[in-house]
């Protein structure tokens, strides 16, 4: 504001405050020049001040084109409401030339990822008006699978353009090969309802882009596109590559005879089918440092000369077919932060393999083996691995003992183990430092979990899977300090005794608990109607009786069967209900007439129970009922009207 009103006062406003100055009056030579050197500085910013707002004046020309995109653009939110007056350089999201006042950034990318904030409508031709255009940033609007518009490939300034989830679809312009000074190039994520008919024929037109150094382009069908490896191959420059989901056909990735990626630093090919081995010339780009192919169909083995990739921090090859041994000259990479290599074939001793990782490995976060043929013990070389978050090693064939070592790892976050052949006992000496740990599963081993009965461990679960381990004890009394805990399993554990009073007042944000298959006694606590988050229990093929208490509203799926549960069915088993299993038990009584009121109720099993009286009238005239089936049963008025809600009130008497 200051800076405008002087420049509006200008040099008249300078002439009218040195007329009230009178030299004359003063007394000597040096004073008459102390007032004209005080004067100065007030000059100065005078002639800046109006210097620097004639330099970022708006042209006109290019104010009027943006007068024409807000004609053509559906702002529901208003965000272009200050898109009036003269100066379109203090306009939002519009940038200027300091100098030249030319319009040179334009960012109306949607930073609320909110529908009702996304800009609609269409692009306005007059867009090619800002001939000085260096960054245009339309991401996550909504322009309803409209083409994206040829003309923006005339604008040779271009240096930024991310339209990322911008709602644009069908085909992707040749003409934006013109753009021969654009570095960033984002149109990742095409309209869903259109994806299927966003195609590329051809990727011939990214050869004239000769200084991009990032490219994403995912989600596009790249199917008919068969020249996109030697059409990538042409960009020297690219640094960062994303063609995830783009439908890339089965191709032989080591087609490519040399390789012009000198800078490549990242590349994203995941979840594309080629059938091929390793693309081999990746590991002669020595700036590389994120590869991701996870997903990609590849078969084979890793090669030793990943070894060579010193500058990889992330390595993901998850979700694929590839076999043998991992070469142990992955040791080699002491930059690698995430290994990422489940869900494959491949074989060897992981002992060996963890001891050449040692080395120089001390920057990994990450260690994903899970689902592979991984056999050998742990031994003792995780202990090392200071810095880990992450730890995957399940559905192996590991053997041995978990080392005691492993309490060294006191930045571990999440550890899975589940489905080995791991024996001996696992202790507080191993857990008492692991103060960051949320995510522990252990499923399907035979080594028993020994703590003391008031241990209190360090950390706050999210989720915990013991199932299949031999626990033979009462419900873990630790479990009570985990108020945070979502996911418990402890099915076939050989849990025995009652469950405790406090299972629902200190596990309130518990999800999904299942106890099933073991050999629990007593009542179930009434203190479960309080999780209120609780959605799966499963308490079947125990030896639980009592009455079933009152469910919390939230639970979709109950299983209480297998049981000696007796009396009438309970007054609540929540409106959220969808799965019950209540058969086999020792319930009496009838049919409440709440079950009317299960609008999203689809499996009911009540068979082998003792209910008697007539079922809900209700169900009379419900068209989700498909029928149910009654065996010496004096329940009255069978009917089988077509539904989607499977009743069985098998042996009931």
């Amino acid at each position: 504001m200051w800076t405008i009103f002087l420049a509006n006062v200008g040099a008249g406003v300078f002439s009218r405050l040195v007329s009230h100055i009178n030299p004359q009056s003063c007394n000597t030579s040096n004073m008459k020049s102390i007032m004209r050197l005080s004067l100065l500085p007030l000059l100065l910013l005078l002639l800046v001040a109006t210097k620097t707002t004639a330099l970022s004046r708006c042209i006109e020309k290019e104010r009027d084109a943006l007068f024409d995109l807000k004609a053509t653009l559906k702002d529901s939110e208003g965000l272009l409401q200050s898109w009036r007056g003269l100066n379109c350089c203090s306009w939002y999201s519009v940038t200027c030339h300091k100098k030249t006042g030319h319009i040179i950034k334009l960012d109306l990318g949607n930073n609320n990822f909110s529908k009702e904030s996304a800009l609609t409508g269409d692009i306005s031709p007059s867009l090619t008006h800002l001939t000085h255009l260096e960054y245009l940033d339309l991401r996550r609007n909504d322009f309803g699978g409209a083409s994206i518009p040829k003309f923006i490939g005339s604008l040779k300034n271009l240096r930024h353009l991310d339209l990322h989830g911008a709602g644009f679809g069908r085909k992707i312009p040749p003409q934006l090969g013109n753009l021969s000074k654009l570095n960033y190039l984002d149109i990742n994520f095409p309209n869903y309802e259109i994806s299927s008919s966003s195609s590329v024929d051809s990727l011939q037109w990214l050869s004239g882009l000769s200084s991009l150094t990032y490219l994403d382009l995912s989600w596009w069908n790249l199917s008919a596109a068969l020249d996109w490896l030697e059409s990538l191959n042409m960009l020297a420059s690219l640094q960062e590559v994303r063609l995830r989901f783009c439908n890339l056909q089965p191709t032989d990735l080591n087609s490519l005879s040399q390789s012009n990626f000198t800078v490549l630093d990242k590349i994203d090919l995941s979840s594309n089918s080629f059938n091929s081995t390793f693309p081999y010339w990746l590991t002669s780009i020595q700036t590389v440092s994120e590869i991701n192919l996870a997903y990609c169909g590849l078969h084979g083995s890793i090669p030793k000369a990943v070894g060579n990739l010193t500058a990889l921090t992330d390595l993901l090859l998850y979700k694929n077919s590839l076999e043998g041994a991992i070469p142990e000259s992955i040791g080699r990479l002491c930059n690698l932060q995430i290994l990422s290599l489940s869900d494959n074939n491949l074989v060897g001793d992981i002992d060996n393999l963890g001891k050449a990782m040692v080395g120089c490995m001390k920057k990994l976060i990450v260690i994903d083996f899970g689902s592979n043929n991984l056999s050998g013990s742990l031994s003792g070389w995780l202990g090392p691995f200071s810095r880990l978050l992450s730890i995957d090693l399940s559905h192996n064939s590991l053997t041995g003992s978990v080392p005691s070592n492993i309490s060294q790892l006191v930045r571990l976050n999440e550890l899975d183990i589940s489905h080995n052949f791991l024996q001996g006992v696992l202790s507080e000496e191993h857990l008492d430092n692991l103060f960051d740990l949320s995510s522990l599963v252990m499923s399907s081993n035979s080594f028993k979990i020994s703590v003391g009965a008031n241990w209190v461990p360090p950390f706050q679960l999210y989720e915990l899977k013991l199932h299949s381990c031999p626990l033979e004890s009462q419900f873990p009394r630790w479990l009570r300090t985990q108020t945070r805990v979502e996911t418990i399993d402890l099915h076939n554990t050989g849990t025995i005794g009652p469950l405790p009073d406090w299972l629902g007042t200190s596990l309130m944000s518990l999800s999904s608990l299942d106890l099933s298959n073991n050999l629990l006694t007593g009542k179930l606590p009434a203190s479960v109607v309080h999780m209120k988050s609780l959605r799966f229990l499963r308490l079947d093929s125990n030896q639980l009786e009592g009455q079933i208490p009152d469910m919390p509203r939230s639970i979709d799926v109950l299983d209480l069967s297998n049981n000696s549960f007796s009396g009438p069915l309970p007054h609540n088993l929540g409106n959220s209900l969808r799965f019950a299993f209540l058969s086999n038990n020792h319930l009496n009584g009838s049919i409440p007439s709440y079950f009317c009121n299960m609008a999203w109720l689809q499996v009911l099993y009540l068979s082998d129970n003792i209910l008697s009286g007539k079922l809900p009238n209700c169900w009379k005239q419900s068209s989700r009922i498909v029928g149910w089936t009654s065996r010496t049963t004096t329940l009255r008025e069978k009917y089988h009207p077509a539904s989607a809600l499977l009743l069985h009130f098998f042996h009931c008497i």
